[in-house]
């Protein structure tokens, strides 16, 4: 995994990352692949999957897990992933989530001022992007900053709750890992060995909300399916 710390290094990054996008075997779809425990969250008529362009926004518990799980599918199908302004990310996490580290690449833009430029400029070798943008962002930079990915047929997974730029009114679909529960843990003296949560799917691009229990990680670390079946959420559970 590679971490540019400046415009410069991001540059020979994209050039070699334009490179083997366009040779990739995902360079003519349009629906990158999602990990199948996922699978139904991303239904639409003809296709599964994560449709270019679209921003999603990953929030509830543990949203860069939620994010690098969504991410995954993609990456080990040959898509390459960049990692924008997340301090949190480490190895270990994406590697468990099943992200192969020769597809990912870390950028820190430093000062929240440069986030956009950096972001146009990972726009041009990469199919997934991952970011934390800062809360100094304002709507309008976040609209071009997504103009720019939409038009390069790039997936933008937007981390935390509301932090700048209004998901809302940016987000194609809405996706929040809430009802963690720990399974492990016995009579206070257990090993933790996986979280369930429910994943919640929304958005102006879903005619109903969808929700899906899942293992987030599971035993292996990674997403693993918790037993559950999709459920599509009507209003009177939207209210609650």
């Amino acid at each position: 995994m590679a971490t540019p710390s400046s415009l410069a290094t991001i540059a020979d990054h994209t050039r070699a990352g334009v490179a083997a996008v366009a040779a990739s075997s995902l360079a003519g779809e349009r629906v990158l692949p999602v990990d199948e425990v996922l699978g139904n969250l991303f239904e639409r008529p003809g296709a599964v999957g994560l449709v270019r362009g679209q921003v999603v926004h990953c929030g509830g518990v543990a949203p860069l897990s939620l994010a690098l799980a969504v991410a995954a599918g993609a990456a080990r199908a040959g898509a390459w992933l960049a990692v924008v302004d997340v301090a949190s990310l480490g190895l270990d996490a994406a590697v468990e989530m099943g992200v192969p580290l020769e597809r990912l690449v870390a950028v820190e833009s430093g000062p929240a001022r440069n986030w956009a430029e950096v972001m146009g400029a990972v726009a041009d070798g990469f199919e997934l992007v991952v970011t934390a943008p800062p809360r100094s962002v304002s709507a309008s930079m976040a609209r071009k900053v997504h103009q720019r990915l939409r038009a390069r047929g790039v997936v933008m997974l937007m981390l935390g709750d509301h932090r700048s730029a209004a998901p809302s009114e940016l987000a194609d679909i809405e996706l929040r890992a809430t009802s963690p529960i720990w399974d492990g843990l016995g009579e206070g003296n257990g090993h933790l060995r996986a979280r369930r949560v429910t994943i919640s799917a929304s958005g102006r691009r879903m005619p109903h909300r969808r929700s899906v229990d899942v293992l987030l990680p599971g035993p292996s670390g990674r997403l693993e399916a918790a037993g559950g079946e999709v459920i599509a959420l009507g209003s009177e559970d939207l209210a609650s």
